[in-house]
Order: structure tokens, then C-alpha cells, then sequence
């Protein structure tokens, strides 16, 4: 009877699927652990060598990639971020009053979190790289990426910047950058266990893996489009209620929309499987919701008043001043 059950093959199957997850458990926890005691013993040189990963580089002259605290380039960044976050600040205090009055505890308790993150010691890391790009990891919370490219190829205006920036701080504020993560190492959990069902040789195996990678970049690309739109959304808000012309600064998506079509030189591809595969919506469809989303913001009269007694002095240090009470 055992000898039978032993050979059936879907035992087999289940015994083997049952010993990768459970190696890759143990390899995941050895790795944890690791990276906790290495964190113990050297927190900063950890979070150097983070850093310096996240921006693709190694060697002596690394650096020399970061813009210091001193340059224009830092301190324009880093400006406009603080307005941001003062806003962002307001915000999840008003939703904290919003589900308290509901007595929603959860949603409440969400917010408080997302305050107290707000309220930590946060830093731009502005690069020399040219690649269009500004981002917020997990890995390194309370930092915000931007490339030189947004400076320069790009060459945002400082409401354009503003719309990048508060974009950014959105998917911190509505927990994307967390659930990124989760979700990431669910599918690729899923992936682990189901590439383990099938017989690793043959020409079936090599489909099936194909396959499944294409189901998790669909799955992974569907998540990321939907947090992309929310983060549009509350960005704008928070541009707005910073007081920059959020009409203007939408527009930055049209540059990135001309700078794409002008880079794409692949035609392997299908515009649908692009469409597909994309973690970002399309940039026309993008920028009109934008469009309609900032003209929405631009007429409200409370925030233009409020916006209108600050004429006097609307350059981005003048602005910092204002909301920093200085």
C-alpha cells in the first residue's frame, strides 16, 4: 500500500512541491537573518550600499552620482518636496478627522501611520544620471529618487517638478509601495510552486515557464497601471493645495509622452502588448484625465484665494517659507 502511494506520481508531485517551498523558505529566512545582523552592526553603511544599488552603481567614483546638499540642482528638489509633504502632512490629518468621526478604525489607524511616516527625518536623493526617472522604494522609506534627466532632458518647470514629486509621495501616502511588495512576493510564491508541478525538461516545461512569467508581468502590470491612476489622483490634489499651477505642471506628461514615441525604436512588439504590459497607463489617456482632474482643482475658489494672498512671493523658497511658518 505505501510502496503504491509512494510511486503515484501525484504524490510525487505534491512531496516535491512541498520540499522547493519549504527550501526556499529556509533560504529566505537565512537571508533575513543575515540582512538583520548586518543592519545591527553597520545601519549607515547598509543603507550606503542600498542607496547606491537602487541607482545602478558601483566602483570609486560612485560618489560622484549624487547631487550634494549645497547644488541647485539638490536644493530646487528638495524644496518643492517639503511643500509637498507639509500638504501631504494636512492631508492625512484630514483624514484621520474624517474616519474618526466615522469610526472607522482601521482606515483611522491607517492614516496615523501614514503621518507618522510623513513626520520622519525625509531626504531627496537627487542623481546625475540622465534617465527620466523619479521613484520611492520599500527599501529605503522616507527617500525620494530623482534622476537628473527630469532636470535636464526633461527640463521640468518647477510646477511640472511638483506634479513628479507629488506623485511620488502619493504612492508612499496610499500604501502602494507596500503593497508592491507583498504582491510581488506573492505571484512570485505562486510562480515558485506552480513551475514546480510540471517536469523540468522538455519542451512543455520550457512553455509552461514562458507562460507563467507572462501571467505574473500581466497580473504585476494590471496592479501597477490601477496605483499609477491613484497616485495621479492624489497628486494633483497635493500640488495644488501647494499652491503650484497644477495646469501647467500636468503637462510634463506630454513631454514624456513626445520623449517616449521619439526613444521607441523597437517593432517586435504590438501597440496592444505593449498596452498590456506597461506598468504605466498610456500618456494621452493619462494626460487628459490630468487635464480634467487639474482644471477641477484650479477652480476652486477657497484654494484660490488661499493661493492668491501668496502672489507676492511665489518663488519655490517663498513658498517653503510660507508653509514652514518662517
Amino acid at each position: 500500500m505505501f510502496h503504491r502511494i509512494a510511486n503515484n506520481q501525484y504524490f510525487r508531485r505534491a512531496l516535491r512541491t512541498g520540499r522547493v517551498v519549504s527550501l526556499t523558505y529556509v533560504v529566505y529566512m537565512c537571508g533575513q537573518q543575515d540582512g538583520i545582523s548586518m543592519y545591527a552592526r553597520n545601519p549607515k553603511g547598509v543603507e550606503r550600499d542600498l542607496l547606491f544599488t537602487l541607482l545602478g552603481e558601483s566602483g570609486d567614483s560612485k560618489e560622484s552620482i549624487v547631487h550634494h546638499w549645497t547644488t541647485a540642482e539638490y536644493q530646487r528638489v528638495d524644496s518643492i518636496t517639503r511643500m509637498i509633504l507639509t500638504v501631504a502632512k494636512k492631508h492625512c490629518q484630514e483624514k484621520i478627522k474624517e474616519y474618526s468621526t466615522l469610526k472607522s478604525v482601521d482606515e483611522s489607524n491607517f492614516w496615523r501611520d501614514k503621518l507618522w511616516l510623513l513626520n520622519q527625518n525625509w531626504e531627496c536623493v537627487v542623481s546625475t544620471k540622465s534617465e527620466v526617472n523619479a521613484f520611492v522604494t520599500a527599501l529605503l522609506p522616507c527617500k525620494v529618487f530623482v534622476h537628473g534627466g527630469i532636470l535636464s532632458v526633461l527640463d521640468a518647470s518647477d510646477d511640472e517638478l511638483a506634479i513628479i514629486l507629488a506623485h511620488e509621495i502619493s504612492h508612499v501616502l496610499l500604501g502602494h509601495v507596500d503593497k508592491a511588495s507583498t504582491h510581488s512576493a506573492l505571484i512570485h510564491g505562486v510562480q515558485l510552486v506552480l513551475l514546480s508541478l510540471v517536469d523540468p525538461i522538455g519542451i512543455f516545461s520550457l512553455c509552461f515557464e514562458f507562460a507563467v512569467d507572462l501571467l505574473r508581468r500581466l497580473v504585476m502590470a494590471s496592479y501597477s497601471r490601477q496605483h499609477e491612476i491613484e497616485a495621479d489622483t492624489l497628486g494633483v490634489k497635493l500640488a495644488a493645495g501647494a499652491c503650484f499651477n497644477v495646469n501647467e505642471g500636468v503637462l510634463v506628461f506630454d513631454k514624456l509622452q513626445k520623449l517616449s514615441k521619439s526613444k521607441e525604436v523597437s517593432t517586435s512588439n504590438s501597440s496592444m502588448a505593449r498596452f498590456w504590459l506597461d506598468s504605466h497607463p498610456a500618456s494621452s489617456d493619462r494626460l487628459q484625465s490630468l487635464q480634467l482632474l487639474a482644471s477641477q482643482h484650479m477652480k476652486d475658489t477657497a484654494l484660490m484665494a488661499r493661493c492668491g494672498r501668496m502672489r507676492g512671493d511665489l518663488s519655490a523658497v517663498g513658498l517653503l517659507r510660507h508653509y514652514m511658518g518662517l
